[in-house]
Order: structure tokens, then C-alpha cells, then sequence
């Protein structure tokens, strides 16, 4: 456990552990919450302001509030005026428009959200749940290129690691996890197991031992619990 609570301190803290433990999830009798973090368009480096406006006007979703989005009905050239003619690319007048169609979550990201302020509001309140004994998920969903593995992992870096303040839920989990379980040391002798899966076109495979894949198979115990069996386990 020693050598990765070197993890836990170049990871990035929780800001506000106790402003996280009274948000969210946490103490609630909700069992899913959907949180929805809209990601800025994707531009060349070379791209002028000129074409930067331009793209606003393609983008599928925007932030219209801090629980809903505004999707247009169609991409007719009356809801692209409706944009156009703004001094914003989402101003909430245009979205009101019944050109939009406007959907509610439980919380809305916009473009400039942080990497920590993603994993406070959608993921810590899971974390904080788990070190008091309840099982907890986090689900990462989206069509390919919408940023899942930016919101997992962070941005990809020439040595692999992105930088502390760019750091994924993956990272921030563990340290959170740490964090916890160095607060709760005492006559208690606290244990951290992993397990590291995915399942990538159909197929369940184990990150940790990928020539195990083959044995892998998804059970219920008795309890009703949901586990994969013959996956390796690992102590940190």
C-alpha cells in the first residue's frame, strides 16, 4: 500500500473534501445520477477566429443551464441564423427558440469545466459512498471522439501521464481513495484490492493478464451482486 500512496500525493486532492461530501450523491437515496459534460469543438491550431465562429454554428449540443442541454431540431439554415445573428454561439433567448429541443440531467458541464470539478460533482460522491461500504459505478458513455478517455484519463502526454491538474477520474479515484483510507488509519488494518478489465468489441478482457482473457465469465452471486470470475486481483 506504501508505494502507491506515492500515487495518491501527485494526484491531485479533492479542493473541498467536505463540500464534496454534502453534494451530490452523497447521503442521498437517488441510486443513478446522470451527469452530462458537453466538449468544446475541436479546431486546428491554425483555425481563425472567423473559423472558430463558424464551427459553433455545427456544434450538436450546448450548455443551456446547470441541468439541461439545448440540442437543435435540425441543422436548417433558420436555426443556424438563430445562431448566427447572437453575440454568443449558445445565448439562452435563441435556445428558447422552438427550433431547440432541451433535455434535463441531473447536471450539466459545459465546454470549460475542469478536470476537477468533473470528478467532484460526478464522481467523488461515488467514491465517498464506497469507503462506507456501498457499491458504486461510475459509467463513462459516449460515441468515439466525445472525450470519454479525456474525462477518464486526461489528454494525452508525450510521457503517457498528463499533467496533476490534467489528471482523469482514474487518478482522482485513487487518490481520494488514499486520502480516506490514511484518514481512517488507526487499530484498523485497511486493504486495497484492483481488478482492471474492459470490454472492447464484446469481448471482456483482463488488462492486468491479457492471455487470462479467455477465462473470464460475468456471474451473480447469491446475493445478487454482478462479478466477473477468474479475474486477477491485485493488492496496492
Amino acid at each position: 500500500m506504501g508505494r502507491n500512496r506515492t500515487l495518491a500525493e501527485t494526484a491531485p486532492r479533492p479542493a473541498q473534501l467536505s463540500a464534496v461530501e454534502g453534494s451530490g450523491s452523497t447521503g442521498s437515496t437517488e441510486k443513478v445520477r446522470v451527469v452530462v459534460r458537453v466538449r468544446p469543438a475541436v479546431l486546428p491550431s491554425d483555425a481563425s477566429s472567423s473559423q472558430s465562429r463558424s464551427s459553433s454554428l455545427d456544434v450538436a449540443v450546448w450548455k443551456r443551464s446547470d441541468t439541461e442541454v439545448a440540442l437543435p431540431k435540425s441543422a436548417s439554415e433558420k436555426t443556424r441564423d438563430l445562431i448566427r445573428e447572437s453575440s454568443q454561439p449558445s445565448p439562452r433567448e435563441a435556445m428558447d427558440h422552438e427550433s431547440f429541443k432541451v433535455a434535463a440531467y441531473d447536471a450539466v458541464l459545459g465546454p470549460d469545466a475542469s478536470q476537477e470539478h468533473v470528478f467532484e460533482l460526478a464522481a467523488a460522491p461515488v467514491v465517498l459512498e464506497v469507503v462506507k461500504g456501498i457499491n458504486g459505478a461510475v459509467l463513462c458513455y459516449g460515441q468515439t471522439g466525445t472525450g470519454k478517455t479525456h474525462t477518464l484519463w486526461g489528454p494525452h502526454e508525450i510521457d503517457g501521464s498528463p499533467s496533476p491538474e490534467q489528471q482523469g477520474i482514474i487518478q482522482r479515484t485513487a487518490a481520494l481513495l488514499f486520502h480516506c483510507a490514511k484518514e481512517c488509519e488507526g487499530n484498523e488494518t485497511q486493504q486495497v484490492t484492483m481488478q482492471y478489465m474492459q470490454i472492447y468489441k464484446e469481448v471482456l478482457q483482463d488488462l492486468l493478464d491479457p492471455a487470462n482473457s479467455p477465462h473470464l465469465h460475468i456471474r451473480e452471486s447469491d446475493g445478487g451482486s454482478v462479478y466477473v470470475a477468474g479475474a486477477t486481483e491485485v493488492e496496492v
